[in-house]
């Protein structure tokens, strides 16, 4: 790999990560109402919230669809103010199961 390449490649990382927002086959550290939970985002009939796999129609994954990381969001979730901080979001490998 040539010195230029290797460039690239370290700026395709950067831009990667900074499209990265919530969304199904992505890893996130949030906080909630002051708790930090981690969770991986799958589709609908994948869950396992005791293995931290969360569903994409869940109340609080719908409410931060499309959030980045550093984004503050203030909603309601089952008739409760939650205060959402997304801390990290990263892509979960195809091959995960």
């Amino acid at each position: 790999e040539t010195k230029v390449e290797f460039m690239e490649r370290i700026k395709r990382k950067v831009r990667e990560k900074q499209l990265l927002s919530v969304s199904v086959n992505t890893k996130i550290d949030i906080e909630v109402n002051g708790r930090l939970q981690s969770w991986q985002v799958v589709n609908f009939g994948e869950s396992d919230v005791l293995n931290g796999r969360i569903s994409c129609q869940a109340p609080l994954i719908k409410k931060i669809l499309g959030a980045k990381k550093g984004d503050i969001i203030h909603c309601r979730v089952i008739n409760k103010d939650v205060l959402i901080v997304i801390k990290n979001i990263s892509l979960i490998s195809k091959d995960f199961k």
